[in-house]
């Protein structure tokens, strides 16, 4: 059985006051593709599911240019989405994306709200393009809200 060539992306991430958090990704790609542009459609899941936004990527191409406009709101970028996958071999793994948008969650609830419909095409596009080590699909099991008290400060956003 060959295996799908998978990438990493990284992708830098800013709150309204300028702290910086990060999160990784790896993408099926064919060899010599970016895997940035093959994945393009993850900057608008992302801009729907978190009020930071995106100030840097690398993968095969180093991108350092904002995506859009981070919102003002309830969290910051400590405060993150942690959405929890597993992989072909059960093996376990956490995304998160910082500074998420407070309308995804349940009320007074820290899990993701099952219908919310950002958090529906977010999970659609992770099952559909994350792939685990061995290049096969992941399965997400669930989502709630964590904070970190990991912080970088830009003066760029200040």
């Amino acid at each position: 059985m060959a295996l799908a060539a998978v990438q990493r992306v990284i992708f830098k991430v800013a709150d309204n006051v300028g702290k910086i958090g990060s999160l990784a990704l790896d993408v099926t790609t064919a060899g010599g593709d970016d895997p940035i542009t093959n994945f393009a459609a993850f900057y608008a899941l992302f801009n729907a599911i978190s009020n930071g936004i995106i100030v840097g990527q690398i993968g095969q191409t180093a991108d350092n240019a904002a995506t859009g406009t981070a919102a003002a709101a309830a969290y910051d970028i400590r405060d993150k989405l942690a959405v929890e996958y597993v992989g072909s071999q059960n093996d376990h793994h956490t995304i998160e994306i910082g500074d998420p948008d407070p309308a995804i969650f349940a009320t007074n609830s820290e899990l993701v709200d099952p219908t919310n419909t950002a958090w529906l095409a977010l999970k659609t596009a992770i099952q559909g393009n994350v792939k685990d080590k061995l290049g096969n699909a992941v399965r997400v099991i669930r989502a709630y809200r964590q904070r970190s008290r990991n912080l970088k400060s830009s003066q760029r956003f200040v």
